[in-house]
């Protein structure tokens, strides 16, 4: 399994999960699966579903990033848009402004020789992209970007090869900035969750030496293991649920851990 995706806004809700070059959805919590029909060119390698913009939207937009492109759907998964650029997509993110009407963007942080962060904006949706200019930013950078719950800050992870940290863009991923040094094995940064804690925005990033949490845009970032058996566990993956206040961790060869954090 490369990627999995949730869609609340889909009745019931749906959960999306890839393997190889095939996507699969469940709409019982995973007691049943459906084959999407399309057979998508490449290996899957992220999937990622959109916000809903308008009150009663009856499918959210599905974007699946691919070894050969980005594909899209508007009709929950029934067909998808050819393939275009960028390809090896390995994150998805949404840019705050998402759900209003206009003026909002898609981010994609992509691997390999092409490596850095690519931009769709309103109304594309996703079906056409451009690069940002990245600017600060080493080649092939990392493996992940999120949007600051809050406003408009964007932090990227440097991934396993490149022992950066965390680069921080206030500006839509035109110039990025490494504001926080961070030492040893926390410069490999694989994945980030954002939450709003008694009205502090707080973003957590998941490195080889553990979590990480800070609340003032990255500025500086402190250890957090909270609730967590191991916290230098090899985390890869944080997901945060706003109705439990939880942060859960997916990691390397220790399951998933499960963070306390109100």
């Amino acid at each position: 399994m490369t990627s999995v995706a949730f869609d609340d806004q889909a009745a019931p809700n749906r959960l999306y999960v890839a393997d190889g070059t095939r996507v699969r959805f469940s709409m019982d919590d995973g007691a049943n699966w459906v084959l999407i029909g399309q057979t998508f060119g490449g290996e899957v390698t992220e999937i990622a579903v959109a916000p809903q913009i308008a009150a009663g939207q009856a499918n959210a937009t599905l974007l699946v990033g691919t070894t050969v492109g980005v594909y899209r759907s508007v009709n929950g998964g029934a067909t998808f848009s050819p393939p275009t650029p960028p390809v090896n997509v390995v994150n998805f993110t949404f840019d705050r402004n998402y759900t209003a009407a206009a003026s909002h963007s898609v981010f994609a942080a992509v691997q390999g020789a092409t490596g850095g962060f690519f931009r769709s904006l309103d109304p594309s949706d996703g079906a056409a992209w451009s690069p940002a200019m990245n600017a600060g930013l080493p080649a092939n950078p990392g493996l992940t970007i999120i949007g600051h719950e809050g406003g408009q800050v964007l932090f990227a992870g440097s991934g396993e090869g490149n022992l950066n940290g965390i680069f921080v863009s206030t500006d839509q991923g035109q110039t990025w900035s490494l504001p926080s040094t961070l030492t040893g094995s926390l410069k490999r940064v694989f994945g980030f969750a954002a939450a709003t804690l008694g009205g502090t925005d707080v973003v957590y990033a998941s490195t080889r030496g553990g979590v990480l949490r800070t609340s003032n845009d990255g500025s500086t970032w402190t250890g957090y293991s909270d609730g967590l058996i191991n916290s230098r566990c090899g985390p890869l993956r944080l997901s945060f649920f706003e109705g439990s206040q939880r942060l859960l961790v997916g990691t390397e060869g220790n399951g998933v851990l499960v963070g306390f954090t109100n």
